[in-house]
């Protein structure tokens, strides 16, 4: 039978780089809200009208892609959050279950 895998997490280190990554988020967010939403119809005169079309689209596309960005970093922050509550809880739930198993036992038996 061989042994199982070890791995040690640290949730402490996991909620710092949620942290980071809910920072990023608000940085993407506001980058996105402060690009031109769309150019008048005339912004780059009435020859070029097809143009101004257009780079308006793509701007509206672009200002959705940041938010989309934002929003996927914020659930991914979100999720390492939970994941470290998870393995915080679990590793607390293991540790008082040895304790529980040490008051246990006889002191001829340790």
């Amino acid at each position: 039978m061989s042994a199982q895998p070890s791995y040690d997490v640290d949730p402490e280190q996991l909620r710092a780089h949620a942290g980071r990554l809910t920072a990023h988020a608000d940085q993407l967010s506001s980058i996105g809200a402060a690009l031109p939403g769309e150019m008048g119809a005339q912004a780059l005169g009435s020859f070029a009208q097809f143009i101004t079309a257009g780079l308006g689209a793509a701007m509206t596309e672009t200002a959705g892609a940041f938010a989309h960005s934002a929003s996927t970093l914020d659930k991914v922050a979100t999720g390492m959050r939970r994941a470290a509550d998870l393995y915080q809880n679990s590793d607390e739930d293991h540790a008082a279950g040895l304790i529980g198993l040490g008051s246990n036992l006889e002191e001829g038996n340790r």
